[in-house]
């Protein structure tokens, strides 16, 4: 899967060259954020990091990070895949303990849903035009 992300991203620049890098490193660096952020949240709560848990992190990051991939600055994407991270994983743990609803595969509308969108809001918040890109 993280693999595979590199397509979202990398055909939605429609360009190539440094725009294409920039949305390469910051995909890489979205999916570490998310899983560190994810991985200590998780730790913080329950104190049993495991497997599932990482790679939930990983979709975490990887979504909050598709629709700015392009167009947000390294540091700027470490905060949006951070923050997307802990908040999806807040999601997910109130969900679970309040709803006595089992986890679903990766937690899907957590993940997707709720990192997304914070994404998407991210996207006009850190935008920028620095790699020649305009709006």
């Amino acid at each position: 899967m993280w693999l595979g992300w590199f397509g979202p991203n990398g055909g939605a620049t429609i360009a190539s060259g440094q725009v294409i890098a920039v949305a390469f490193t910051n995909r890489q660096l979205a999916a570490c954020a998310g899983v560190l952020s994810w991985m200590f949240a998780l730790y913080v709560f329950t104190e049993s990091p495991d497997i599932l848990s990482l790679c939930s992190g990983l979709v975490c990051g990887l979504a909050s990070i598709t629709s700015e991939a392009s167009y947000a600055s390294h540091w700027a994407v470490l905060v949006i895949a951070a923050i997307g991270g802990v908040l999806t994983y807040i999601y997910s743990h109130h969900k679970t303990l309040h709803f006595k609803e089992n986890r679903d595969c990766l937690d899907i509308y957590a993940c997707h849903g709720i990192g997304g969108a914070r994404g998407g809001i991210a996207t006009g918040l850190f935008a920028i035009t620095e790699y020649g890109l305009t709006f």
